[in-house]
């Protein structure tokens, strides 16, 4: 058997890896090349970078804090290139000297982001060299059949010629090898037509021209194969039909087939055109001994047919088979013929149209090599024409790798879709998940019929219907514009909604509620800029959302409104003693006086308590003990000073 060199597989194996390692370490040397250095950044626009803070800025706390968040982010780090490093080499398709380029990235990485770069871009080079190796396979596996054929035909065919004269021309009828060479070029015939209707069968003289001849013989699967000329326009068929066969050989007499009455010895196989008969008994043991195939066997066979409307006798002059190495070579690429053409046929993996172009290679090539066999002009040549033209003929059948290809495409296409999905600014985050496990279901469900196709059209078929099962998983939502729209009216409604509950809050003033609807109206127009200013549906909702939560933090209730009533009668009761007081140590008062504006200021008090606990809001409360204070004060009524009174008296 013959082998493929070794180095016929390994070679191109060698050059992929190298140029995938030349690829992948010149991009990260340029990536290197331009790496820049990144910072610890408390600010609220630079979370989780790394910037070192002002010396001058920092007391030994911010110093100690800085430390363990640094340590902390470091360690970090360093926990996800562990996790990358081993999900790296899970990838299969990778070589290790790629691998070992991309862990080194992994390790000079300063963020995550670009380590989750590394591990995509080790992943696409993975499916490139999968592919390669597909291709470089399926190259390698029909470079190695077409040589384990070449080889196998080549020591057939040594063999053969070899072999003893005798031995090969009857091995090779044990064989299937067709007898299509007489001694005589042009042996002659008698014509005669035959009335099977008298006795014995009356022989008449001859009538018609150009009888039919006996063109060939031969000798398949314990079947002798009888092939007659079409002359006369006369095509050999059930109603053309062959009633018997007399064969002789030397001097003996065979039993006779026959094709009529109670005996159907003789078939006929309309695809190869032939007569056939079933060797058995005397003539298969003459057929099967090489010895009786030779220069003295001398065979005569007679054949009757019907032709029309007339029963005709073909008889030939004894003659001579002989077996060239040339027929060998003819009639055994005429079984490889038929052999790659049954294969072809039974090929799943090829269409009805692939089928018939392929079969047509192989009679282009059988044409081909037979021409250039029977051209030859020694054995030698005829044998190295034979090779060639095996392997042409049994090239002309490629197996498919429909499946292979077809899951390939399957594969492109649901990586095509879901980045459509990612980079689709109308859907959110929720709903571009929600499609790529569509499209990765859907997917797999194409993979699996492929696989269980029993033909090219069920291959074809399944791709087709996954590829529009996947497509249709992607549906783009609103456009953003209009989701924009709808989100500024939300924060309009929000924003009323929060200014109504403002305006019956009982626990504020009117002075606090106006505030806090100012707020409301700023922290609107903030969120529908940020909502004009979105690139897709999730910056869209992002601002509603966070316009919406600083709405509502606008609305802050005041105290209960009976916290407050208590309070303002407490500062009525201080407001009351107050002026009691300032009444009791007025020397423009008689004691009568005092007395009589202390009773007013008692009597106000409890109006005034009486109208706050009344209120039914803090501004209630407010008003009512504002004018209580104002009635106490007005109680307090000085006399005439003193002096005044001293003269009058």
């Amino acid at each position: 058997m013959y082998k493929a060199k070794k180095h016929w597989v390994i070679a191109p194996i060698i050059f992929l890896g190298i140029a995938s390692m030349s690829m992948v370490g010149n991009t990260y040397a340029e990536a290197n090349s331009s790496k820049t250095e990144v910072s610890i950044s408390n600010s609220e626009n630079h979370k989780g970078s790394l910037q070192v803070p002002d010396d001058k800025k920092m007391n030994t706390i911010n110093s100690e804090t800085y430390v363990q968040k640094n340590e902390e982010a470091s360690q970090k780090l360093l926990m996800f290139k562990q996790e990358k490093k081993k999900q790296l080499k899970q990838i299969i398709g990778l070589t290790d000297e790629q691998i070992r380029i991309f862990t080194s990235s992994i390790d000079e990485a300063t963020t995550e982001a670009t380590i989750k770069a590394i591990i995509d871009d080790a992943e696409k080079q993975a499916t490139e060299n999968n592919k390669e190796k597909i291709k470089l396979s399926e190259k390698t596996k029909n470079e190695n059949d077409q040589a384990r054929k070449q080889e196998d035909a080549k020591q057939k065919i040594e063999s053969q010629v070899t072999a003893s004269q005798s031995t090969k021309v009857g091995n090779n009828l044990n064989e299937n090898i067709r007898i299509n060479n007489f001694s005589n070029a042009n042996p002659e015939y008698s014509h005669d037509e035959f009335d099977p209707s008298k006795e014995g069968g009356r022989v008449l003289p001859t009538i018609g021209l150009n009888p039919p001849v006996i063109k060939s013989l031969g000798y398949k699967a314990d079947k002798l194969y009888i092939k007659l000329s079409h002359s006369s326009g006369e095509k050999f068929n059930e109603v053309n039909k062959v009633y018997s066969v007399d064969i002789t050989f030397g001097s003996e007499v065979l039993p006779q087939f026959k094709n009529y009455g109670q005996y159907y010895d003789i078939g006929y196989d309309e695809t190869r055109d032939e007569y056939y008969i079933q060797v058995t008994g005397r003539l298969a043991e003459i057929l099967n001994n090489p010895q009786n195939i030779n220069e003295n066997s001398k065979f005569t066979f007679v054949v009757i047919y019907r032709a029309i409307d007339r029963i005709n006798i073909i008889k030939s002059q004894p003659v001579t088979v002989k077996l060239t190495n040339k027929d060998v070579l003819e009639y055994n690429l005429s079984e490889v013929a038929d052999r790659i053409n049954n294969e072809i046929e039974n090929d799943n993996s090829l269409t009805t149209e692939e089928k018939a172009e392929q079969k047509e290679k192989v009679k282009q090539e059988f044409e081909k090599g037979k021409n250039n066999i029977l051209n030859s002009t020694n054995d030698a040549e005829a044998n190295n024409k034979y090779n060639e033209a095996v392997i042409n003929i049994e090239r002309a059948h490629t197996t498919g790798t429909a499946k292979k290809i077809a899951k390939a495409e399957i594969d492109a296409e649901a990586k095509k879709v879901k980045d459509e999905i990612d980079t689709d600014g109308t859907l959110t985050a929720e709903e571009k998940e929600k499609q790529k496990a569509g499209v990765d279901q859907e997917a797999e469900k194409a993979r699996g019929a492929i696989d269980g196709a029993k033909d090219i059209d069920g291959v074809n078929q399944g791709k087709a219907d996954g590829i529009k099962a996947i497509d249709d998983q992607h549906k783009p939502g609103d456009p953003v514009d209009n989701r924009k729209e709808q989100a500024k009216a939300d924060i309009d409604a929000e924003a009323k909604k929060v200014k109504d509950e403002i305006d019956t809050d009982g626990t504020l003033t009117a002075e606090e509620k106006e505030k806090q609807k100012a707020g409301v109206d700023q922290e609107a127009e903030k969120a529908k800029g940020a909502i004009d200013g979105a690139k897709d549906i999730d910056g869209v909702n992002q601002g509603k959302a966070d316009g919406i939560k600083a709405i509502d933090d606008q609305h802050k209730p005041g105290d209960p409104v009976d916290n407050r009533k208590e309070q303002a009668k407490a500062d009525i009761d201080k407001e009351a003693k107050k002026v009691k007081d300032e009444i009791d140590t007025d020397g423009t008062l008689t004691a009568k006086e005092k007395e009589k504006q202390k009773a007013g200021v008692d009597q106000e008090a409890e109006k005034a308590k009486g109208a706050i606990d009344g209120a039914k809001d803090i501004d209630g409360v407010n008003q009512g003990k504002a004018d209580g204070i104002k009635a106490i004060d007005d109680q307090h009524k000085p006399g005439d000073p003193v002096d005044n009174r001293k003269e009058q008296a």
